[in-house]
């Protein structure tokens, strides 16, 4: 049987309708993370050693490939609501990946969020969320483009249940590296303060899904430009999810993947 992953207090399992027991360690595991400093932005709260922080610009020209969401007709929010997997260039995208449980999450300053407990069914396989809470495609004022919108429990009608969801990604190969453009909030005007930002959890899993770390940061304004390599190179990320408890919610863009290389 799969371990189940135990729940603080104000989450809920709403896959399963029980209540979660209270778990005031929610995170220990801090204890074997350290600060990594960024030039990004990004204030890194922690990271996995098998998950190294690199540079979006210099990922994105070696792995060569860059996935977009324009090829709908650009609609402002809520946009394209997708109630199944998404399949977009080289890759599957859900609210979650098999064998993943879907959790709620309450925040002091009345959020509700995604999360995910349990560990994911090998081979890895992307699961969608409940109609108008899985995936929406949007136009975004900060990219400037189409953007990918993960839908969380308030649904799309709401502006609040735009960006609250999670996501996960299940890429067709095997890659080295992850990269992607992330937008939380837009920079507050000269002489306000925005509220805090939340955290948002990458984790990256092999296909047979074994987790291969986690990584957690803070965002900063704006666009941010997101990246890491497994360490030793290795080609191994079959897919990654990201959760979030960041007040604004996220948007996703330009998610980075490898070329296949040429052959003859």
């Amino acid at each position: 049987m799969t371990a189940k992953r135990k729940l603080p207090t104000g989450w809920r399992d709403i896959s399963f309708c029980r209540s979660a027991p209270s778990f005031a360690a929610l995170w220990f595991c801090a204890l074997f993370l350290f600060v990594i400093p960024s030039t990004q932005g990004v204030r890194a709260q922690g990271a996995h050693p098998a998950l190294l922080p690199a540079s979006y610009d210099q990922v994105r020209s070696e792995l060569g490939g860059v996935l977009r969401f324009d090829t709908l007709p650009p609609r402002d929010e809520p946009g394209h609501i997708l109630n199944a997997p998404m399949r977009a260039g080289p890759t599957f995208i859900g609210e979650r990946f098999s064998g993943q449980s879907h959790l709620l999450r309450h925040t002091r300053t009345g959020g509700q969020f995604d999360a995910l407990g349990s560990e994911p069914e090998a081979p890895l396989s992307v699961r969608a969320g409940a109609p108008s809470q899985n995936l929406a495609l949007a136009w975004h004022r900060g990219f400037a483009s189409m953007a990918l919108f993960p839908l969380g429990p308030r649904g799309a009608a709401r502006i609040e249940g735009r960006g609250e969801g999670s996501i996960a990604v299940l890429f067709d190969e095997d890659q080295p590296a992850i990269g992607f453009l992330l937008h939380a909030a837009y920079p507050a005007p000269m002489g306000h303060t925005g509220p805090p930002r939340g955290a948002i959890t990458l984790t990256a899993y092999a296909r047979n899904g074994q987790s291969l770390g986690q990584m957690v940061v803070i965002p900063g304004t704006g666009v941010e430009r997101l990246a890491w390599r497994r360490a030793g190179l290795a080609r191994d990320v079959a897919g990654f999810t990201i959760e979030n408890i960041d007040p604004g919610g996220i948007a996703l863009d330009d998610i980075l993947y490898a070329k296949p290389i040429p052959l003859g």
